[in-house]
């Protein structure tokens, strides 16, 4: 795992049928994909955080997404 598993998951974020997970930024550091950016509801949060894991399931999220 490396730069392009967050190059992916920040892909498949924007291609998202919800517009709140486009604007989601991925980026991995020290073997974990962390989540960045704003959306309205922990469902949302939630489920930028499933999307990305279903790239590489043992991928460790950090997902610091803030519901605002």
């Amino acid at each position: 795992m490396d730069r392009s598993l967050a190059d992916a998951a920040a892909e498949i974020l924007r291609e998202s049928p919800y517009h709140q997970l486009r604007k989601v930024r991925c980026e991995f550091c020290d073997g974990v994909l962390v989540l960045h950016g704003q959306v309205p509801n922990y469902h949302m949060k939630q489920l930028a955080q499933s999307v990305v894991q279903s790239l590489e399931e043992d991928v460790e999220v950090d997902n610091r997404i803030e519901v605002i």
